[in-house]
């Protein structure tokens, strides 16, 4: 009777095993565009559009070059908590934004780049609520102004926030863990409720 039940017992349990939905896996591939029109490059990396939300669907390894780099205005991109890891390379970031406006940056675990999140000639967006550590420097705002940072974990990083020639900013809320914050030639920032 003991034999039968034990053989019941492991039979319930490979059954419910083979039942369940299989762990999605890392994608690896290059550099992801979100294009200005919308479309998203290459057509299997993980991302799905919901409107003007872009969420993260799976961990990303980047083999080379930047990571995300953001071609539309007026978007989030969610990261949906899963991570974003990048391999060492010049001048390379995690997420990119060049000439781009209203654009939310959240939930994004961000990984061995160069630079973390990178901001050049932008102007009105939002970075908020990510996990950004391992990489040279964590955000870099190059002559952007009017943005938000906030809330977010920046550890581990050589640098934590750059500005540079970068004014009329709001950085607050953050949380700088071995990294702090420079500015260079910048003005007229706001620097409060930091940790």
């Amino acid at each position: 009777m003991k034999r039968i039940v034990s053989l019941l017992f492991i039979t319930l349990v490979l059954s419910a095993l083979l039942t369940l939905p299989p762990r999605a896996t890392a994608w690896t591939g290059g550099t992801i565009y979100i294009r200005s029109d919308g479309r998203i490059e290459p057509s299997d990396a993980p991302l799905s559009r919901v409107g003007e939300t872009y969420y993260v669907t799976a961990d990303i390894n980047i083999t080379g070059g930047n990571g995300i780099v953001v071609e539309r205005d007026g978007i989030t991109l969610d990261g949906n908590n899963h991570t974003i890891t990048g391999r060492w390379g010049y001048d390379s970031a995690g997420v990119y934004l060049k000439n781009r406006s209203n654009v939310s940056i959240r939930n994004m675990v961000i990984r061995n780049f160069v630079i973390g999140i990178r901001l050049d000639s932008s102007s009105n967006n939002t970075i908020s609520s990510n996990n950004i550590a391992n990489n040279e420097y964590g955000i870099v705002l190059e002559s952007s102004s009017n943005n938000t940072i906030s809330s977010n974990n920046i550890a581990n990083n050589y640098h934590g926030i750059d500005l540079e020639s970068s004014s009329f900013n709001s950085i607050s809320g953050n949380r700088f863990i071995g990294s702090g914050l420079a500015v260079i030639e910048s003005y007229h920032n706001s620097v409060v409720d930091n940790t």
